[in-house]
């Protein structure tokens, strides 16, 4: 599931390389594609997905992964029985979204589907957060951000085994009137930091594989690092005890169209705003609707200091366009990663004739 929601590493993976022929003839690319829509036609613009996945999780990779759309919604999904993942139109173009869903692919066929199983969610969400921004070239944003809500997570109380465990209670229910605690994937990606950080990469993997052979945390951990449970979750509250959170205010740095621009073309397709820091990722902003071509319905997080709308058809010649960032009337401001507030921002700019 994604974390982009409507109204939701720190280094990029290498790319597999492509094999020569003998030394007669000049190499040929392999033209074998992985990623197809629903039509069967392939997707070559994301095989380099596949290439980061398939370079960590190797034969878990499913060879063949079905790109399925839906219109509306607020969640991307994934079906590890048919190996397709399913966008929102907000999210269709996002790399990160796309390799978050895949990452639950591979991760449900390295576990044996132990990862799809209530008290494995926590670190299965971390991961497919951690994937999705390091193949999107936004790994090291993404972990600075992440421990931090990870962190206040902490100080707060809101982090132990027993607690990720119960996932449908921790997380919350993203279509409910309550909504969801996105935080809670931040969280489960703070868990997998902290082995790949203190035990190495090869033992975070190891440690997803061995929980497909044990269904079981405690016996996982003791069988890999010879260590209790209460063991291992006193070293994860101890990583996050030593993270310096930043409380630094957000700003906008960028806006395009800019605040107040005259005779915005209106073959524009998409909107954006472009913050100081890593912002949480609930789509948090005013618009016009109607017939404008510009709804909140079509917001999404393009990166992870990145707020775009994108256009439906074309904008309307000669209309004036307000929008606020934050919506006052639902008391929903955006948000830093930290949870500091952004001030509610108006923007405002006029289509040209």
């Amino acid at each position: 599931m994604s974390r982009v929601v409507l109204g939701a590493a720190t280094t990029v993976l290498a790319l597999n390389g492509v094999g020569c022929t003998s030394s007669s003839r000049p190499a040929v690319a392999d033209v074998r594609h992985h990623y197809f829509d629903e039509s069967g036609t392939a997707l070559a613009q994301w095989d380099f997905i596949w290439d980061g996945l398939s370079a960590y999780f190797d034969a878990a990779t499913p060879d063949r992964i079905v790109v399925r759309h839906k219109s509306g919604g607020s969640t991307s999904q994934f079906d590890p029985q048919t190996d397709s993942i399913l966008l929102t139109s907000a999210t269709e173009d996002s790399v990160e979204v796309a390799a978050h869903e895949s990452t639950h692919l591979c991760m449900f066929h390295l576990t044996h589907g132990a990862s799809d199983t209530t008290q494995f969610r926590f670190f299965d969400e971390g991961f497919a957060n951690i994937m999705g921004y390091e193949i999107a070239g936004d790994g090291a944003l993404y972990q600075q951000a992440a421990l931090q809500v990870a962190a206040i997570s902490n100080q707060q109380g809101n982090v132990s085994f027993a607690q990720v465990q119960d996932w449908s209670t921790y997380f919350g229910d993203p279509e409910s009137s309550a909504g969801a605690n996105w935080n809670a994937y931040d969280v489960g990606a703070s868990f997998d930091y902290m082995i790949r950080d203190n035990k190495g990469e090869q033992a975070l993997h190891d440690f997803f594989a061995d929980i497909g052979i044990t269904q079981d945390l405690g016996q996982t951990f003791t069988r890999l690092f010879s260590a209790t449970e209460a063991d291992i979750e006193q070293e994860w509250l101890a990583y996050l005890a030593n993270v310096t959170v930043d409380q630094s205010a957000p700003t906008v740095v960028e806006m395009s169209p800019s605040n107040d621009a005259a005779a915005v073309p209106v073959a524009t397709t998409e909107l954006s705003v472009k913050f100081n820091v890593a912002m949480q990722h609930q789509v948090c902003i005013s618009t016009p609707c109607g017939d404008t071509g510009v709804c909140y319905t079509n917001a999404y997080w393009k990166d992870l200091d990145v707020l775009a709308v994108k256009v439906d058809g074309a904008l309307k010649a000669g209309y004036q366009y307000y929008l606020t960032l934050g919506s006052e009337a639902h008391g929903c401001p955006l948000k830093s990663y930290a949870g500091v507030p952004l001030p509610y921002i108006d923007w405002s700019f006029t289509a040209g004739d």
